[in-house]
């Protein structure tokens, strides 16, 4: 049972009509050959079977007394196991008529269902065809799953975005309704409309900015979910949309802690009076973390502006 490595033979040596006859020797070599691997495969998969009791390594060492490589013996069983999973005649007819590696390459456990049918329906007829078919599905499983992978990515933005969305609708309208009101007591007290006008400005603009974030969202996800049908998509094209992705998603963020903070300090606005009367020590601590704030914004405007901040 040893193999002979194959070789090309120079069919230039010979006639014309002796070539017609040799390939058709060939074929009915390799019928008989790539039979051959399978009805060892066969014998070998049942002696598998009737061993596995025996512990490890004991079928193997019984296969490789009769001249078998252990690498061979894995080939044929699996080769005849793909066989018995075949259900159409033709199938199993193109399968026998594969080159030995190409059946050995179809046959393995990690071998691509796609490629497999590229073989069966007679598309790819050598390994060389059939492995470079196998590296862009492959190549193509990994795109679809880094898409995937972002798609949920952004679902989950835009989740957010639409809840931010809906909180600011709410306080929108809860101001709006409380607005009557406030002009009564403008009679009493006339700085209370401003700042009241003023706190309505700052929830308007809050909601149009998560209006238009959510939108963004919204029109970034169609344009993923329109990307999946085409696997070609350009590299540079996918990384600059990565990119303004991210960059949308940091600015997201910031707003949303900023307005956040607002949110959070806007009723002590009420209370500024009393800061007048705090210790030295806590006055100083509020004007340095106001020092701080300050650059922030600062740093941020510039940031908005195109200018680079080197700290």
């Amino acid at each position: 049972m040893n193999e002979l490595q194959q070789q090309e033979f120079d069919y230039s040596l010979v006639d014309t009509a002796t070539v017609t006859k040799l390939e058709e020797y060939e074929k009915q070599l390799n019928r008989i050959y790539n039979s051959y691997s399978v009805e060892v495969g066969e014998v070998l998969y049942h002696a598998q079977q009737d061993l596995s009791n025996y512990g490890d390594g004991t079928f193997i060492k019984w296969a490789e007394s009769k001249g078998i490589k252990e690498r061979s013996i894995y080939n044929y069983i699996n080769a005849y196991k793909f066989l018995q999973q075949l259900q159409k005649p033709e199938e199993k007819e193109v399968f026998l008529s594969q080159p030995k590696t190409l059946q050995y390459a179809m046959s393995k456990p990690s071998a691509k269902e796609e490629v497999n049918k590229a073989v069966l329906e007679g598309n790819i007829t050598t390994n060389k065809e059939y492995k470079e078919m196998e590296r862009k599905v492959k190549e193509y499983e990994k795109q679809l799953k880094q898409r995937d992978e972002e798609k949920s990515q952004l679902e989950s933005q835009l989740e957010q975005a639409q809840r931010s969305e809906s909180i600011a609708r709410k306080q929108l309208e809860d101001e709006q309704d409380k607005e009557p009101e406030v002009i009564e007591r403008e009679v009493v007290k006339e700085v209370v409309p401003d700042e009241v006008k003023q706190q309505l400005e700052q929830f308007k603009q809050k909601f149009e900015r998560e209006s238009n974030n959510a939108n963004e969202l919204r029109d970034e996800l169609q344009r993923y979910r329109d990307s999946f049908s085409d696997p070609n998509q350009a590299y540079e094209e996918k990384e600059l949309t990565r990119l303004e992705r991210e960059s949308s998603i940091n600015a997201h963020k910031i707003s949303i802690s900023i307005q956040n903070f607002i949110k959070e300090n806007s009723v002590e606005t009420y209370r500024l009076d009393t800061v007048i009367k705090a210790n030295p020590k806590s006055k100083e601590r509020l004007e340095e973390n106001v020092a701080l704030l300050k650059e922030f914004t600062s740093n941020l405007e510039a940031v908005l502006n195109g200018r680079i901040v080197i700290n």
